[in-house]
């Protein structure tokens, strides 16, 4: 903000957004940081312009510039405190406004000058109105630490869609009720009412035709009502996409606390999505998407190291690494049945069962698995394997054909999660894993937890899951060849004691993960950011 002489006789106010270092400095500390009041960064506004030789002239009075960017930003910020004041505890609120911004503005009259006050007051104002809308969507700051909060959860994977973050959801609803959270889904899938006892608001969406079972939120003014009544403590956004990209912004600008989980590697998803489009313009777009997405969340949550390192690179704030939970009451090595083993081998059950479970798309990298198929029981030996492919995709009937030849190869389609599904884990004896783009796969934790040796590529978030050796073997990333080795050491040592260990290692190892201290991972990230505001 400068004030400058159009003329001799008659001064007037000029609001310039410039290049200059300085000006800038001043406008995103006066306008932006201070919006949620860092008072470090008075301190390094006022110190980051102490070199401005710049002279402001307002009716014949002088001001250094770092005095007027120091009163932009002290405006702002006591205004801040001032209507938090009034909003939580309405008597010191009064005090202060009387005590304190009061004097200032009076002592800044004297200093420099009507016009530069005025520009001072219009920023004042502002940061107001900015401030009491926000008191609409808000809830008071718990009374302390252990309190329960208002968890509002968001996203397009929700019942009854089934996947891996669609499982993060629901066992969300069953840990945060639990430990007596108050919570609110917002989503768009058509679906229940209720999610584990959770309400659930359905927005407007569409289903793409490549996957019919997923819906695509559409950002509408609708979210502000739901925001309005609910008033959450905090935010948990799950993944990015287009819903979850505007719903960022909406709290950002009305100072709600958002939690952003990353589940999936939009790097790697890219090249399927935009199948045409040259690798260095893909990277181009990732990085542009997350670099302007990512700022506005207030914390960021990674399910794997890989992608915690991506977005160490993009400079999120508060990142932490989380571990995903398993069920290991549901899925359990005592589910396994004879009678299952027998109806899968069609009536071999003597053959080891190599397990798949998924969905059979080509992001997943399926187009490998009849070569594997093919390798292990095309040979003149026989079949050495019975292979049981759970799920279903746009893939399946490609993969299917391909592989009406190969002996012992089973199609279940796709099995809802429950006793069913777990009997099937349970009853197999390897779990085979093609998938090169998996941020974290819990379907790898599922069959670690039902005592299966596993077998998977060494790509994504694959070697997070496991220790190759110990609980099963990487292979590398699409190649049949070495995929079928891995599956032979295997398949070879099934009855032996190395079999056995790994097997019971696996086991051992998903029994450290659970969906409890998976959510007391993520309560201590809502507290950290609800408190901080």
């Amino acid at each position: 903000v400068r004030v400058v002489p159009r003329s001799p006789r008659q001064p007037c106010v000029q609001v310039i957004v410039m290049t200059q270092t300085r000006s800038l400095r001043i406008l995103a500390e006066g306008l932006l940081i201070e919006m949620f009041w860092q008072p470090s960064a008075l301190l390094w506004a006022i110190l980051a312009n102490m070199s401005s030789s710049n002279i402001l002239v307002a009716s014949g009075k002088v001001a250094p510039e770092p005095l007027l960017g120091a009163a932009v930003v002290m405006g702002c910020g006591l205004t801040t405190f001032s209507l938090r004041y009034i909003y939580e505890q309405p008597q010191k609120g009064l005090n202060f406004l009387v005590w304190t911004i009061a004097p200032c503005i009076l002592l800044s009259t004297q200093l420099v000058g009507i016009w530069a006050v005025l520009a001072v007051a219009a920023c004042v104002v502002l940061r107001a109105a900015h401030y009491a809308s926000c008191l609409l969507f808000m809830s008071p700051t718990p009374e302390s630490m252990d309190a329960p909060l208002r968890i509002l959860m968001a996203g397009d994977a929700f019942e009854p869609k089934v996947d891996g973050v669609a499982v993060f959801s629901t066992h969300a609803c069953r840990q945060l009720t639990a430990m007596g959270h108050q919570m609110h889904i917002l989503t768009s899938i058509k679906g229940p009412k209720t999610i584990e006892g959770v309400p659930v608001t359905r927005h407007y969406g569409f289903s793409p035709e490549a996957c019919p079972q997923h819906s695509v939120t559409i950002p509408s003014p609708r979210i502000l009502s739901v925001l309005r009544e609910f008033r959450p403590h905090v935010v948990h956004i799950l993944d990015e996409g287009l819903f979850t990209t505007g719903l960022t912004f909406v709290c950002w600008w009305f100072n709600i606390p958002a939690v952003l989980s990353h589940h999936t590697r939009v790097d790697l998803y890219a090249r399927y999505v935009l199948p045409r489009a040259p690798e260095w313009l893909n990277s181009i777009l990732v990085f542009t998407l997350r670099r302007l997405f990512c700022p506005f969340a207030g914390s960021h949550l990674a399910v794997c190291e890989p992608l915690y390192d991506q977005l160490l690179s993009y400079q999120c704030r508060r990142l932490a690494l989380w571990h995903s939970g398993c069920d290991t009451v549901s899925f359990n090595p005592e589910c396994r049945s004879d009678e299952k083993r027998h109806e899968l081998t069609g009536g071999r059950p003597e053959l080891p069962i190599v397990l798949y479970v998924g969905r059979i798309a080509a992001e997943k990298d399926v187009d490998i698995l009849p070569d594997i198929m093919r390798e292990i029981n095309g040979g003149p030996d026989g079949p050495r394997a019975q292979f049981v492919i759970v799920g279903d995709g746009p893939a399946r009937e490609g993969i299917q054909a391909r592989s009406v030849d190969i002996p012992h190869v089973t199609y279940l389609g796709f099995v809802r999660q429950g006793p069913a599904l777990a009997t099937i884990y349970a009853s197999a004896d390897v779990f085979l894993t093609t998938c090169t783009t998996e941020a974290f796969a819990l379907v790898i934790l599922e069959g670690m937890a039902s005592g299966l040796s596993i077998v998977g590529p060494n790509a994504a978030g694959v070697p997070d899951a496991f220790e190759s050796g110990v609980e099963g073997f990487l292979y590398k990333a699409r190649d049949p060849k070495d995929a079928v080795a891995k599956l032979n050491h295997i398949l070879e040592d099934d009855c032996t004691s190395s079999s056995f260990r790994m097997r019971t290692a696996a086991r051992k190892r998903a029994m450290r993960q659970s969906w409890r201290a998976s959510y007391e991972q993520a309560v201590e990230a809502y507290r950290r950011e609800v408190f901080d505001y």
